[in-house]
């Protein structure tokens, strides 16, 4: 009986505690959500760099851009040939859309994370937001593509690697295919275990 009191006991201080994590850290997601609002005027950014013909410039002098290893010689024919709109119209599309993707993402998984410190272990609600943020992985492979497709421009004309946040390569957008692929695999698990836990509530 006192071991079964202390065990009650043991379990009513850990869930005050995962309740209390689970608070932290859906306050910080919440926090970089509004961030990532914020993120939406860097498309605009590489656009204005574009008309102000800054484009060439911040590629070559930007300290997000890394030099491959080995001597390159970048001459003025080089830079003026260099397709300018076309890379900041690629990586625009490919930030906003990343970004969007971001948000719902996050946001779902703040979504399970408050029906978990509610003990709503098993709900549809999960399962939606399980489903959106397997939508919203698969949508950021596609933002990959047209980010992967501008950084191959800079890297093609000026062998500058982009190392700052959209610095996403062809390599970049299978790791998050294989991570929507895992979400995905999650989500039908979990969406079967709903229904076992629904036939399971009929038996009864």
């Amino acid at each position: 009986m006192l071991l079964s009191k202390m065990s009650k006991r043991e379990m009513l201080i850990m869930s005050k505690w995962l309740s209390a994590g689970l608070n932290a850290i859906m306050i910080f997601g919440n926090i970089a959500v509004f961030f990532m609002y914020l993120c939406f005027i860097v498309p605009f950014y590489y656009l204005y760099e574009a008309i102000s013909g800054r484009i060439v410039n911040s590629i070559l002098t930007g300290d997000d851009f890394l030099l491959t290893p080995g001597r390159h010689v970048i001459s003025a024919a080089v830079m003026q040939s260099f397709p300018s709109w076309p890379y900041a119209i690629l990586m625009a599309i490919g930030i906003a859309i990343n970004v969007w993707a971001g948000i719902k993402f996050l946001r779902a998984l703040l979504e399970i994370l408050e029906n978990i410190d509610q003990q709503h272990y098993f709900s549809t609600e999960n399962v939606g937001s399980l489903k959106t943020m397997v939508m919203a992985q698969l949508v950021m492979v596609v933002a990959d593509v047209f980010m992967a497709s501008g950084n191959q421009l800079s890297s093609s004309w000026f062998f500058r690697i982009n190392n700052g946040v959209a610095s996403a390569t062809w390599p970049t957008c299978f790791d998050d295919l294989f991570v929507a692929i895992a979400l995905g695999a999650i989500y039908v698990t979990y969406q079967h275990a709903m229904a076992i836990k629904a036939e399971n509530d009929l038996t009864v």
